[in-house]
């Protein structure tokens, strides 16, 4: 467990990857037998091809911007603010495409009423996903107030 620092290509830009060790018994993880790490990475997610080699991750875990205090920069927009994350899921998600291994998966929370279900599945397969619509991936929609109705959307790389 620990952290470490990558730099993109250019040797200028940081990102910070957060690692943690684990395995499924004590014993195994003492020997470090099956164990595997799981890493948290704080960086810009538009840069994602910049820091890591084709095809690396499994999974990718997102919980899209839905308020104006959590609004999100857009490289077309980058001094202003918006509560829709299209534009920075559009951003994304051809550099996500790039380094998630084929089959992984892309599970992104969004609250519902800012964008439809229906759009963030066109973005998603206009960049090559298969979004997954059956049960149970339709049924996750709930209020959390008044404004925000929160979703997942789960996406595989086929």
């Amino acid at each position: 467990s620990g952290k470490r620092q990558i730099y993109s290509t250019n040797k200028r830009d940081v990102v910070n990857i957060y690692e943690f060790k684990y395995a499924n018994t004590k014993e195994d993880f003492k020997a470090q037998k099956n164990s595997k790490i799981l890493g948290f990475i704080n960086g810009k997610s538009q840069d994602s091809f910049k820091y890591f080699k084709k095809e690396k991750f499994h999974l990718i875990v997102g919980d899209l911007p839905y308020g104006i205090s959590h609004g999100n920069k857009g490289e077309k927009k980058p001094t202003s603010k918006t509560r829709n994350p299209y534009s920075l899921l559009e951003e994304c998600l051809y550099e996500w495409y790039k380094v998630m291994k084929r089959g992984a998966c892309a599970v992104i929370a969004w609250n519902s009423f800012i964008i439809s279900r229906h759009k963030l599945k066109h973005v998603f397969e206009s960049n090559g996903f298969k979004v997954l619509s059956d049960e149970p991936y339709s049924e996750f929609e709930h209020m959390v107030d008044n404004s925000i109705k929160r979703d997942i959307i789960v996406a595989k790389k086929v």
